[in-house]
């Protein structure tokens, strides 16, 4: 009888399965960078060149093609700040601090907020790579180079994405990176997806943790919230949380909203840890 009526498709019926049938980018997937393998990752890194440019593609939330084109003039090592070239005004590049400003003689930067952990990796990664890889060049002012043998410091951005992804999967292997669950991979560009996660959930702000939508955008440097979106996501843990507390609601008769901050705030210290647990230590490259 049921089989009849899908058949007949009646009025205000629609067919069962409608609503199941998933293309591959509808499939939802843990896209970002496990944050408790970050400092393995890093530490697996095989020159100072990638363990600076992994650090500030995590730790700032960059592209890469970002990361790759930045010139010397826009890292102030002594602030320990990174600027990035705005024009599109993405991440309030009119809103530059007027201190910066006379810097870039009225182009449009912008600043960056890297992550402190790995803000401190970044740059003692940076000097490393300046005292024993980089090579100074007339050619362009960009800080990376590509280092191989013969390239006699041509920038790292005519590197191709193939080697520069491959150069990133050797680490994670030899980090012990697990796949993603769908058993490809992680790529580059999930340390940007980490970077997303990261601010919305774990950024300690008053009465709670992590930023609000609008700000990872800037952060990001989005056009659309909605494209922040696809990075800046409601942790697992964070669902899993308010989940169990329901269950504790429902068995116990009731609990107090200040249970629900217990919960959560013990979630992200957590995370917090994991992602501190590999910061002490200097690696050999």
């Amino acid at each position: 009888m049921l089989a009849s009526v899908v058949r007949l498709n009646p009025d205000g019926v629609e067919k069962p399965g409608n609503h199941l049938v998933f293309s591959k980018k509808d499939q939802i997937e843990d896209k970002e960078f496990s944050a408790e393998y970050i400092m393995p990752l890093l530490d697996a890194a095989t020159s100072w060149r990638d363990k600076a440019f992994w650090a500030l593609v995590a730790g700032a939330g960059l592209r890469m093609s970002e990361a790759a084109q930045i010139t010397w003039d826009a890292v102030l090592t002594e602030q320990r700040k990174v600027f990035i070239y705005d024009p599109e005004g993405h991440r309030y590049a009119d809103q530059l601090p007027e201190e910066y400003a006379p810097r870039f003689k009225g182009r449009k930067y912008s600043g960056t907020y890297i992550i402190p952990q790995l803000r401190d990796v970044f740059f003692e990664a940076l000097e490393q790579y300046v005292r024993r890889e980089y090579r100074p060049t007339g050619n362009h002012n960009l800080v990376f180079q590509d280092i191989r043998t013969g390239q006699n410091g041509r920038p790292f951005m005519l590197v191709s994405d193939k080697n520069m992804g491959s150069a990133f999967k050797r680490a994670c292997r030899r980090a012990g990176v697990p796949r993603l669950p769908n058993g490809e991979e992680y790529t580059l560009h999930s340390l940007r997806h980490f970077y997303g996660v990261f601010m919305l959930n774990y950024i300690p702000v008053e009465g709670g943790y992590g930023l609000k939508l609008t700000e990872v955008q800037r952060l990001m440097g989005h056009e659309k919230a909605s494209t922040t979106a696809k990075y800046a996501r409601e942790d697992k843990l964070i669902l899993q949380s308010k989940l169990e507390l329901f269950d504790q609601f429902v068995l116990n008769g009731g609990l107090k909203e200040t249970d629900l901050r217990t919960m959560l705030a013990k979630r992200h210290q957590e995370a917090a840890k994991r992602l501190l647990s590999g910061i002490t230590g200097e690696t050999g490259h």
